[in-house]
């Protein structure tokens, strides 16, 4: 088709010419500006007729209309599976917490024979000890009028056939440590008395007992009334507490 239209105009061109020159074989002068309005005329239609040489412009395809995607089929939603061993057997044992490890005795720390026995009496505050009536040896008294002695006495039995021997006095590791009201502590005072127990050292008859105290020296006016009494015994391979009060 192009090519029809690139003869067409060919032939219109030299159709001119020969008008132009009509009734004469001579070809008419031409001044050198229609020369060249006749020459870019020319390069023009051909160009535009030309099949190599096309266009840049073109013809953008149009939207193709946005097409609905169908609808996915859905699996119906699955049980969640509980993780593997996550969940509680019924034949799992449980731990009955409330059955604790023994924590020992007070006659274990005390390296006590087996069939003696120790038990706490009760206690006292006073300025002196032993009483004036009970005078038969060593005295502790209280350092100031403002000091009292806390006298804590305990019982040791013999419960066997056989006399026993309480040697707390070689036990040279042994601490024992007084609390009073809760925030009170002091460790038992070495009284040399003859019933001291940190100096205790005597052999109880088969069925028979004796006492034997711990002291330690207290503020008068902060122990007018005595809640709490507690005491740790400690030695170098044990540790036992027991509350008095």
């Amino acid at each position: 088709m192009r090519t029809k239209k690139l003869k067409a105009g060919l032939m219109a061109a030299i159709i001119c010419l020969g008008l132009a020159g009509c009734g004469e074989n001579v070809i008419p002068e031409l001044t050198e500006s229609e020369m060249q309005i006749i020459g870019e005329y020319t390069a023009f239609t051909m160009m535009k007729y030309d099949a190599s040489n096309r266009s840049r412009l073109v013809d953008l395809p149009q939207e193709a209309e946005p097409v609905a995607p169908e609808p996915m089929e859905t699996e119906p939603p699955r049980e969640t599976e509980e993780p593997s061993g996550m969940g509680v057997a019924d034949d799992t044992p449980v731990t009955d917490m409330s059955q604790e490890e023994d924590p020992g005795s007070m006659e274990d720390v005390l390296g006590l024979a087996e069939g003696v026995s120790v038990s706490y009496v009760g206690a006292e505050l006073c300025d002196t000890y032993p009483h004036d009536e009970e005078i038969g040896g060593l005295v502790m008294n209280a350092s100031s009028e403002e000091k009292k002695l806390l006298v804590l006495r305990f019982r040791f039995s013999n419960e066997t056939d056989q006399e026993q021997t309480v040697d707390i006095a070689s036990q040279r590791e042994l601490n024992f440590r007084i609390t009073v009201n809760e925030d009170y502590r002091r460790n038992a005072m070495t009284a040399l008395l003859r019933d001291d127990m940190t100096a205790l050292r005597k052999t109880i008859p088969a069925g028979e007992s004796t006492e034997a105290v711990l002291i330690i020296e207290v503020e008068q006016r902060s122990m007018e009334e005595i809640s709490s009494i507690s005491l740790n015994l400690k030695n170098d391979l044990k540790t036992y507490t027991i509350q008095l009060k």
